[in-house]
């Protein structure tokens, strides 16, 4: 097993202190909305506002072209965090091996094979 961050969309990122904001699955792709969590490495790095521990920007991490998809468990409970806003937890693990993708978190866990995986990071 290959930790994240040896694949090269999710270097200079940390992703156990993100924050999940949404999961949309259809049978094109699965997307997980995130607070991301950005490295003082990452290109697009800036200083944490004042009230922040670190520096987030609003990103998708883009699972497409999906040849397997396992749900080993679902939870999905939802809460609302100090910004009002809907947080299921973190991505606490997220590994590779052979092509296949291993992700466990607060909201479940997910075993997915797909031809691209991209993470987007939205414009401020």
């Amino acid at each position: 097993m290959n930790p994240y961050h040896q694949i090269e969309v999710l270097q200079d990122v940390y992703l156990e202190d993100s924050f999940v904001r949404s999961i949309v699955y259809d049978r094109n792709a699965i997307v997980f909305q995130l607070d991301l969590v950005l490295l003082e490495c990452h290109a697009q790095y800036s200083a944490p506002k004042p009230s922040e521990e670190y520096c987030y920007r609003l990103a998708d991490l883009r699972f497409e072209r999906l040849a397997r998809v396992v749900w080993n468990k679902i939870y999905m409970k939802a809460s609302i965090d100090a910004d009002n806003e809907i947080d299921f937890g973190n991505i606490d693990s997220f590994q590779s091996h052979q092509g296949a993708f291993f992700l466990s978190g607060d909201w479940g866990e997910l075993e997915v094979q797909c031809s691209d995986l991209e993470l987007i990071i939205h414009p401020l």
